[in-house]
């Protein structure tokens, strides 16, 4: 079901319509977990959410440039304490749980 979309200076309808979609992976860390929708019915290139325990929002995965203009994640992992995700376009980035910063990222081999 839809997650409750209550952070400050987050598109609400936006998070909303993400919430909504199809679950495509979903990675579980202690008090909270991150979750990948399906970017395309949703039309959001940044479709990784974060949610606490109580099903609340913590942070939408940060907004970088992509190579092409549709590019919506399509998998991610941990890779030590980071997360990998790699978009549609063949880049892959490295983000920190905490807060969704984009720490790295790198067009996949």
């Amino acid at each position: 079901g839809a997650q409750e979309c209550t952070m400050i200076n987050m598109d609400t309808k936006r998070c909303e319509r993400l919430s909504k979609g199809r679950v495509v992976s979903e990675l579980v860390i202690i008090g909270y977990r991150i979750v990948l929708y399906d970017g395309w019915t949703a039309d959001d290139d940044d479709n990784i959410l974060a949610f606490d325990d109580d099903g609340e929002l913590i942070w939408q995965v940060e907004r970088v440039p992509r190579l092409q203009e549709k590019s919506p994640y399509m998998g991610m992992r941990f890779d030590g304490e980071l997360v990998v995700a790699s978009g549609w376009d063949g880049q892959a980035v490295w983000i920190r749980p905490a807060d969704g910063h984009i720490v790295k990222k790198e067009l996949w081999k």
